[in-house]
């Protein structure tokens, strides 16, 4: 009874798979497009094998992975390279104002927003904090974290026996007008991403784009699809996975150069305005769309 559509997008490979198998029964019919956006290529294919999404790959009309990285890993999967075109997350840039960020002798303020899971690899920074203030105890510097998340227990543990209770600070859940406020007065975003031991990756981290676009330097992880996003020692700086003495090397940098930081923010929101503006993705996608509906016989 249900009627036909003409384009039926599955967000995530398992769903999109759900989809793909629905079609063959002939329960529902359109043009199908299929987005992933990271565990959906990493972890899903680790725990189920590299020919779980052979049926998807086959029945899909359109696979958008969200970086260049991705691609090729679906690639490699199997995914028809004619079926494959690179769609970014994106942010609105419209709604994200970059502060007047004015040089601070006495206090500088880190700030990391995501969910409290391996693959955020906030152990990493936590750690790299901790060796920065070893090295130099009279660096005045406040690390906010924002998310909550099933690590929780053990980063409070890790930051209690750093002696870093006076440092850093679990804000908990925030919502959007929250964490604007907090881009606002955040002098660099810290996202040490890595891959988690059960294969687990990101994608493309939107709050890293949000911060980007506030005008914030990233210090970040040589990770998934971030490098497209942070292009290293112009936008921020990227580092190893789990190397927490380049993390508080790099971090030691963007302490003391007060212009790196206001030149760097400056390079990462023209790349977002850019390249992850969500205007433009938008009108791409209804192009897309069009084009799929237009292929029809």
């Amino acid at each position: 009874r249900r009627p036909k559509y003409d384009i039926i997008h599955g967000h995530f490979g398992p769903s999109g798979l759900q989809v793909a198998q629905l079609k063959s029964l002939n329960v529902i019919s359109g043009k199908l497009v299929v987005s992933l956006y990271g565990y959906d290529a990493s972890r899903v294919v680790k725990e189920k094998g590299k020919h779980y999404y052979n049926d998807l790959w086959n029945r899909v009309d359109l696979v958008l992975p969200l970086s260049e990285y991705m691609k090729s890993v679906i690639g490699e999967l199997g995914c028809p390279s004619q079926k494959s075109k690179v769609h970014h997350l994106g942010v609105d840039v419209s709604k994200i104002v970059p502060s007047v960020r004015e040089e601070k002798p006495y206090l500088l303020r880190l700030l990391s927003i995501s969910r409290l899971v391996e693959k955020k690899g906030l152990q990493y920074s936590i750690e790299a904090v901790s060796k920065l203030i070893q090295e130099d105890a009279f660096v005045k510097i406040r690390y906010q974290i924002v998310g909550d998340g099933p690590l929780r227990a053990q980063l409070q543990e890790q930051i209690r026996s750093s002696n870093l209770e006076d440092v850093v600070d679990f804000l908990g859940w925030k919502d959007k007008n929250e964490i604007s406020q907090l881009l606002q007065e955040s002098d660099i975003l810290l996202a040490p991403s890595v891959t988690a031991v059960d294969g687990d990756q990101e994608g493309t981290p939107v709050a890293l784009m949000e911060a980007m676009s506030a005008g914030l330097p990233v210090l970040s992880t040589f990770h998934s699809g971030i490098p497209e996003i942070v292009e290293n020692g112009a936008s921020g700086f990227l580092v190893d996975e789990r190397n927490a003495d380049l993390l508080k090397e790099k971090l030691k940098t963007l302490i003391a150069d007060h212009n790196l930081r206001i030149e760097m923010g400056k390079c990462g929101r023209k790349k977002i305005r850019d390249d992850y503006n969500l205007e433009k993705l938008d009108s791409h996608l209804t192009l897309m769309y069009r084009q799929l509906i237009s292929t029809y016989i």
